[in-house]
């Protein structure tokens, strides 16, 4: 789930943008791309040929779907999608209870949202405005074997990151494609980050973030949350290092960790 932008929705988004430039040229200059179905995806018995599932893998599939990982997975879906060019993208199905699309646990059992919702809610709360051009430098990389519908997939990043402006303030998006272990063996799932940002000033400083267990869910009770951390101006520097001191840890980006780094009153 981690890897499905690289290998499968990537592809498939810039794909879709080329064919909407081409049938602005010829066809319509107003015509827009959306999903009108977006969030996490469910293996269902007999759909797309896929056999009976057990009870038992029904329960390993919705605890998966709705771990903290899969939180980080569906930002990330999100935010390629918007990166290119999709100006309408819903999320399957605001709702409670049920075992596979919804936002939120059953009202009766607290109504908790699920990590793909409280994931979106950064981008719709306060990761909005124009995108930034993100250059990567060097990225960690795995090559993909085929799986099911998706193709192989040569050196596919297992780390992201977004930035989008609004005014004078930077919101910066990093997250995490990797687990411990997967997909390279003997890696903790850890991956050092440096950033080299296009100001050298910031007035205020915010992180939030989804981190911990990649595999926490908050089915039975709530143990994922967004936490938001208030920095002090003297750890910005710039090139920006994600590490304790900024709000993270030694390591740096923790396994299918969401960040959000908010800069506020920048000076270009």
């Amino acid at each position: 789930m981690l890897l499905h932008v690289p290998q499968k929705s990537d592809p498939r988004a810039r794909q879709l943008r080329a064919d909407r430039d081409e049938l602005r040229r010829t066809v319509n200059p107003s015509l827009e791309i959306g999903t009108y179905e977006a969030g996490p995806g469910y293996a269902l018995s007999g759909l797309n040929n896929q056999p009976k599932m057990t009870d038992e893998e029904v329960a390993a599939q919705e605890r998966t779907m709705k771990s903290l990982a899969g939180g980080t997975a569906t930002l990330d879906s999100f935010l390629n999608k918007a990166v290119h060019g999709f100006t309408l993208q819903n999320f399957f199905t605001f709702f409670h209870g049920r075992t596979h699309w919804v936002s939120h646990t059953a009202w009766y059992r607290g109504a908790r949202p699920h990590p793909c919702w409280l994931a979106l809610e950064l981008f719709n709360r306060e990761g909005t405005g124009d995108f930034l051009r993100v250059d990567t430098l060097q990225v960690p990389t795995a090559d993909l074997e085929a799986y099911k519908r998706r193709k192989a997939v040569k050196d596919a990043p297992l780390a992201a990151c977004y930035a989008t402006r609004r005014g004078d303030r930077v919101n910066v998006f990093l997250l995490s494609r990797k687990l411990d272990n997967y997909p390279v063996p003997g890696n903790d799932g850890y991956t050092p980050v440096t950033i080299e940002l296009p100001f050298n000033r910031t007035k205020k400083l915010t992180l939030y973030k989804i981190a911990g267990d990649p595999r926490a869910t908050n089915i039975e009770a709530e143990h994922v949350r967004i936490e938001t951390v208030a920095l002090p101006i003297e750890v910005f520097t710039n090139p920006f290092v994600i590490n304790d001191r900024t709000g993270a840890d030694p390591r740096g980006l923790p396994p299918a960790a969401t960040l959000l780094y908010v800069f506020e009153g920048i000076s270009p």
